[in-house]
């Protein structure tokens, strides 16, 4: 799937969680991710997909 707008957190039908950026399963809280001030070992709530879309692009 590919997100087009939102925070980094997918909800499947299936209603399965995980991380858009890492794509690692998540649970019902937000612990995974930080918000404004970067966390070492966490993934950011919020990017700009065409920011993430063209670097996965290039990199493939």
């Amino acid at each position: 799937f590919v997100k087009e707008a939102g925070c980094n957190k997918m909800i499947c039908i299936c209603r399965k969680q995980m991380c858009y950026i890492c794509k690692q399963p998540v649970d019902s809280s937000y612990d995974h991710f930080y918000g404004e001030k970067v966390i070492k070992n966490k993934c950011p709530m919020y990017t700009d997909e065409n920011i993430v879309h063209t670097t996965a692009v290039e990199a493939a």
